[in-house]
């Protein structure tokens, strides 16, 4: 059973998450360089952020999930950002690390709230 979903896998299928993640991360490396810059970039790292996530590589998704955050914001996605935002959170939650699920909650609320999207802090808070 592992720490990070409660749920028990075995090392190859571990290994299978593994390297779907870092497939995941090499499309988004090759369209940002096609690109420069785009929704496929970030579709693609969110994509291998739950990979990561399914791996109990919980610092790697989290830094995939950063980087399709920061995609999004960059094209006025708020709403969407905020999304990825309160899963970090419910992910920390879930590891019992506190401040950062605390952190990443109030980051995806202030993101609601400046998106008009007051349901959305209210359901979060």
């Amino acid at each position: 059973m592992t720490a990070a979903t409660g749920t028990v896998k075995n090392e190859g299928t571990a290994s299978l998450f593994q390297q779907a993640g870092q497939a995941f991360e090499k499309q988004a490396s090759l369209l940002q360089k096609i690109e420069g810059e785009g929704l496929e970039i970030a579709m693609a790292q969110s994509e291998a952020s739950k990979m990561y996530k399914n791996a109990d590589l919980l610092d790697k998704a989290v830094a995939c999930m950063e980087a399709a955050i920061q995609v999004y914001r960059s094209q006025g996605q708020l709403q969407r950002a905020a999304r990825q935002k309160e899963s970090i959170g419910e992910w920390w939650a879930g590891v019992q690390q506190w401040q950062s699920a605390a952190d990443a909650y109030e980051l995806a609320g202030d993101w609601y709230a400046a998106d008009n999207g007051a349901a959305y802090v209210i359901s979060i808070l």
